[in-house]
């Protein structure tokens, strides 16, 4: 897998999930710029770390929805707070953890963009050189 592949999944499995939040938040949502901004900075290095860590350990479909679901705790939970709930189970909405986190950042988000990226662009190659450390902590910060 050149280069270029793996830049067009990254950038095709962008733009699908940047289609799913303008269906979420509408064309006035993303008129603002902190809103598209922030979301073209998340997902990409979302899914620069996703394909890395595909490439690198093999994953199977299974591993990348554990991923998204995981993925979508933290961001649910710590950057929008969504997940949290006066009166829920331990402070935690029950409702949005399902929805939110396994069927949007899972189903949806991670899984499906991965399917349709994987169609559109052909399989990806095991033998691609992986990011270092330097790209990982690019992407953490």
């Amino acid at each position: 897998m050149s280069f270029s592949k793996y830049k067009s999944i990254v950038l095709g499995c962008v733009l699908y999930n940047l289609l799913t939040e303008l269906w979420v938040h509408g064309i006035t949502g993303f008129l603002n710029p902190i809103l598209t901004i922030s979301l073209l900075l998340l997902y990409t290095t979302y899914f620069l770390m996703l394909e890395d860590l595909i490439i690198r350990y093999k994953l199977r479909d299974i591993h990348v929805f554990v991923i998204g679901v995981i993925f979508g705790l933290w961001h649910e939970t710590f950057t929008t707070g969504n997940n949290l709930k006066a009166d829920g189970i331990f402070g935690l909405d029950p409702f949005v953890l399902v929805v939110a986190n396994v069927f949007w950042w899972g189903i949806i988000q991670t899984v499906m963009a991965q399917y349709f990226c994987n169609r559109i662009f052909g399989p990806r190659d095991v033998n691609h050189n992986k990011m270092g450390r330097i790209g990982w902590g690019l992407c953490f910060f």
